[in-house]
């Protein structure tokens, strides 16, 4: 079927599948929300020199379609393949001929974003600390606004009264489902009982690990982690954590941003 024959519907379910690029999740496809497939795309397009573009979501199997203004991640990076003049809000056919291609795009560039060392610089409460201005592409003028208000983006033109608003704005630290070892391989005596309280085990089965293994371990969830590293480190025993918690997210203790 040639791409101008394709009927494509406006769906109001569709734009859910874009909420995996702000959880950072490299799984595209996705389920698609109206036909239940895996068959969910997206594409974003930042315009030149800017923070602002637009999103396309849609289902190659249902033709469900959704095109979106949106507030472009500062990681992202628009695939070179696709013509941005041949671009349409009316229907995504211009990218319906790179799904494959698309797919791994975003995919790689979430990969990267969500395991590269120091994901802390992408973090969009950081980078929307305060509230970002530019042109409305509605009506042109200077009073174009971007905002976060807790999980929410705020899109609103204070001229023609434009406004968009979009949920599950999370930093990607706060939707890592990873699991964290953290090992313990040498704690003098009397912090072994310290050790076994922190790991939720008797100071026997600590003892009996050290003797065994030469380490303890625990695994966990990040935010677990996080506040057994914390304990860890006010004990003053040394550890290592895999993957490295501490090289991925190096302001994560402390961080201002999650409270």
């Amino acid at each position: 079927m040639k791409l101008e024959n394709i009927k494509w519907h406006n769906s109001k379910n569709i734009d859910q599948i874009l909420r995996f690029i702000a959880e950072g999740k490299p799984d595209y496809p996705v389920v698609c929300p109206d036909c239940g497939s895996r068959s969910g795309h997206v594409y974003i397009n930042r315009y030149q020199n800017t923070h602002r573009g637009g999103a396309w979501a849609w289902c190659s199997v249902c033709r469900s379609f959704g095109h979106y203004s949106y507030a472009v991640p500062v990681w992202w990076g628009n695939y070179a393949c696709v013509d941005r003049e041949k671009l349409c809000a009316a229907n995504p056919n211009e990218l319906v001929q790179y799904e494959t291609a698309l797919d791994d795009h975003v995919n790689y560039q979430l990969m990267r974003y969500c395991m590269s060392d120091n994901v802390c610089q992408y973090c969009i409460r950081k980078e929307y600390e305060t509230p970002k201005t530019g042109k409305c592409p509605q009506c042109g003028r200077e009073t174009w606004t971007v905002q976060l208000d807790g999980v929410c983006m705020l899109i609103s033109c204070s001229s023609c009264g434009f406004e968009v608003i979009g949920a599950s704005f999370f930093p990607p630290c706060m939707n890592d489902d990873l699991d964290y070892t953290i090992t313990v391989r040498e704690v003098t005596k009397e912090k072994k009982i310290k050790l076994a309280r922190l790991f939720g085990r008797n100071v026997a089965e600590i003892i009996k690990a050290f003797r065994e293994n030469g380490q303890v371990q625990k695994t966990e969830k990040l935010e677990d982690a996080k506040m057994t590293i914390q304990s860890l480190i006010e004990s003053e025993i040394s550890f290592d954590i895999s993957p490295d918690l501490m090289k991925k997210y190096p302001h994560l203790i402390g961080c201002q941003y999650r409270d």
